[in-house]
């Protein structure tokens, strides 16, 4: 519907003025963090970084359970930066098995 259409790009230019966005049911912190990153970062070291900024947005510091009706202060990307990219897929696979998105390798 063209009204939900023109409703959601006033609402993703309104959240990066404000650098801020609430999160509504079905939104996935990936999809959230792609408008705010540049080639510099990748996207584990955004979900850490929107993490570390927002961690009660999340359940169970998991960036796979956004909670909805949050309010997200976006990371940017010195933030980001600031998290090494090792560092960064570390914590995202460690958070996918702890639960268990992934395999726990010897189990």
């Amino acid at each position: 519907m063209l009204a939900d259409r023109i409703e959601g790009k006033w609402l993703d230019a309104f959240c990066e003025i404000l650098e801020r966005c609430a999160v509504k049911r079905g939104d996935t912190a990936s999809e959230l963090v792609q408008n705010h990153m540049d080639d510099t970062v990748n996207l584990n070291q955004m979900l850490i970084a929107l993490l570390n900024k927002n961690p009660d947005a999340f359940v169970d510091s998991n960036v796979n359970r956004l909670k909805a009706g949050a309010k997200l202060q976006m990371p940017d990307v010195q933030e980001a930066r600031k998290i090494s990219k090792a560092d960064a897929r570390q914590q995202v696979i460690f958070t996918l098995r702890e639960h268990e998105f992934l395999p726990k390798i010897g189990s």
